[in-house]
């Protein structure tokens, strides 16, 4: 992701007005489709929810695996991760009558749309299980220098939607910090790689 003067969730709004199919799927820069076929097989699955999820393909450096995402998300796991945005397909207009993004944030305004619809306001949701884009790691929320911000963002959004569960928020964010340090140390990938140490964030 690239950060443009008026910000890359302006860009996703200007998108929004100008789209005239029911749904929406968002790639940003460094995205892309997995194969030029995948979007036929797509299109049958688009109805029946308001968010529909496939996986992604993520490729970090010469590392390439698949990411699936759960059947059934909860807030829980909208705390430790989020939706693939460039494998979920939104209904139009459910991000219409949310006001489309919020482009006062610079990075989480896609996990704050998602999270409020899901846990707010029960919009319906599906998950496929095959990959459908393909995401480079390197973006703007994957860099370390944001990793503040973004645990700022998150927090605010949860502060202005589900206050009752800020603290619990704020726990999940500081071990989202220190799972993002720990998994992008250059130092600790090659003590694993070595088999000398374990992951102890894997199936958190």
């Amino acid at each position: 992701r690239v950060l443009f003067r008026s910000g890359i969730y302006h860009a996703m709004n200007k998108g929004l007005k100008v789209a005239t199919g029911d749904y929406l799927l968002f790639l940003n820069s460094g995205d892309e489709l997995r194969n030029p076929e995948v979007l036929k097989q797509a299109v049958e699955h688009l109805e029946g929810a308001d968010l529909i999820s496939f996986d992604l393909e993520v490729r970090d450096g010469g590392h390439t695996f698949i990411k699936s995402y759960p059947d059934q998300p909860n807030f829980r796991t909208m705390l430790n991760d989020s939706l693939p945005h460039p494998a979920t397909f939104i209904r139009k207009s459910i991000l219409e009558a949310a006001g489309g993004y919020d482009e006062s944030m610079k990075i989480v305004s896609d996990w704050g749309f998602f999270i409020t619809a899901l846990c707010k306001y029960n919009a319906r949701y599906k998950h496929i299980s095959f990959p459908l884009s393909v995401f480079f790691t390197g973006g703007i929320s994957s860099q370390q220098k944001y990793v503040e911000l973004l645990a700022k963002e998150k927090q605010s959004v949860i502060e202005n939607e589900f206050a009752l569960f800020s603290d619990l928020a704020k726990e999940s964010t500081e071990l989202h910090q220190y799972r993002f340090i720990f998994q992008h140390s250059k130092v600790i990938r090659l003590l694993k790689k070595a088999g000398l140490i374990k992951d102890p964030f894997k199936n958190i």
